[in-house]
């Protein structure tokens, strides 16, 4: 039960995105590697699990001279080869390690669902090794601390079995597509018509980049998680936090992420959009934006 789990989270986790190639070396962390000799700050793009930097990419706009922009590759996508289990520990020391190397004076941590918590790790790593580094984090529909991943596991199952219901069909890739609506804007019960047309069209227009990994890549992403338990949360007392999240995420409940912030020692600002789902990437093409105006607001 808990492999079926393992499996069916590490798919409701993804971007479902089919993965670029930006590089074919063993570098995690993909940049410019002019524009981050000359910059004080970076921004840190970390995506969840499955889920490609593609997603992500937009960010490349909000370079500047005095800002970089890095992305960092999970372990089997976007040309970074497979290398066991996705580890949160190692990954944050990785970021850690690439911003002492580079002495940067400010960090702004970007994280979709799993990159979020890897981000939130990274950012207690500096709190205590390098403090006089500034961090400040923003999640996209964050990745929660347990139980909460096992929780998305069982509600993921249901979906999708939800799913393979409305489209009369077990083939894997059917029930997919459909479940892939619920990721987008919510469970379809008490949706308006609207949103089900955007649905509708939304999943269309992916359909041909939206992929179904296999088995084995699935579980090595989702395993992490599993374990992950936001130890130590007093190390991000200084550290201005703001979490984007689908008023209907059929994933994380808004109301878990609601707990989760409040709860931090220096509670995190909640933005919550109705009528959304997990995949906030995709419906809010201004996230961000939203994002940056954040980031300007609490800057000193």
């Amino acid at each position: 039960m808990r492999a079926a789990l393992l499996l069916v989270l590490s798919f409701v986790l993804s971007g479902c995105v089919a993965p670029i190639d930006p590089s074919s070396d063993e570098t995690p962390i993909v940049f410019d590697a002019q524009a981050v000799a000359s910059a004080r700050s970076v921004v840190i793009a970390t995506p969840g699990a499955l889920t490609s930097i593609s997603v992500l990419r937009d960010l490349d706009r909000f370079a500047s001279p005095d800002r970089a922009v890095v992305y960092y590759r999970l372990p089997g996508l976007d040309g970074r080869a497979r290398s066991g289990r996705v580890d949160i520990e190692r990954a944050a020391t990785t970021l850690t390690d690439f911003v002492a190397h580079h002495e940067f004076e400010q960090v702004y941590f970007v994280g979709f669902s799993t990159g979020n918590a890897i981000n939130l790790e990274a950012a207690k790593i500096l709190a205590v090794s390098q403090s006089d580094v500034r961090s400040t984090i923003a999640g996209i529909s964050t990745a929660l601390p347990a139980p909460q991943p096992t929780l998305a596991g069982a509600r993921g199952f249901a979906g999708n079995v939800a799913a393979a219901a409305r489209v009369g069909s077990l083939n894997r890739r059917d029930i997919w597509l459909e479940y892939y609506k619920t990721l987008l804007f919510g469970p379809p019960d008490g949706q308006p018509a609207t949103v089900r047309k955007s649905a509708e069209t939304l999943t269309a227009a992916n359909a041909p980049r939206i992929v179904v990994p296999d088995a084995a890549l699935a579980r090595s992403h989702a395993s992490a998680l599993i374990g992950w338990t936001n130890s130590e949360p007093e190390r991000l007392k200084d550290i201005d936090i703001v979490l984007f999240h689908g008023a209907r995420d059929p994933v994380f409940p808004l109301r878990a992420v609601v707990r989760f912030a409040e709860g931090l020692p220096r509670p995190a600002t909640v933005v919550s959009y109705d009528n959304n789902g997990h995949l906030l990437l995709i419906t809010q093409p201004r996230i961000f934006d939203h994002m940056f105006a954040f980031f300007e607001q609490v800057a000193p």
